[in-house]
C-alpha cells in the first residue's frame, strides 16, 4: 500500500512540475493531498504486530 501511494505522489509530481495550466496543477495538487491524508490514515489505522 506504501509504495503504491509513493509511486502515485512521485507521478503526481512529476506532472504536476511539468503541468502548463494553473488549473491542472491545482488540480494534481489535491490528488496528492488526499493520498498523502489516505497514507497517513493507514499508519496511523495499521495494527502494529509486535508480540512482547
Amino acid at each position: 500500500m506504501d509504495t503504491v501511494i509513493m509511486a502515485l505522489l512521485l507521478v503526481l509530481c512529476a506532472a504536476a512540475y511539468t503541468a502548463r495550466r494553473r488549473g491542472v496543477v491545482l488540480l494534481l495538487w489535491g490528488i496528492s493531498l488526499i493520498a498523502m491524508l489516505a497514507l497517513f490514515s493507514y499508519h496511523v489505522t495499521d495494527p502494529l504486530g509486535y508480540s512482547w
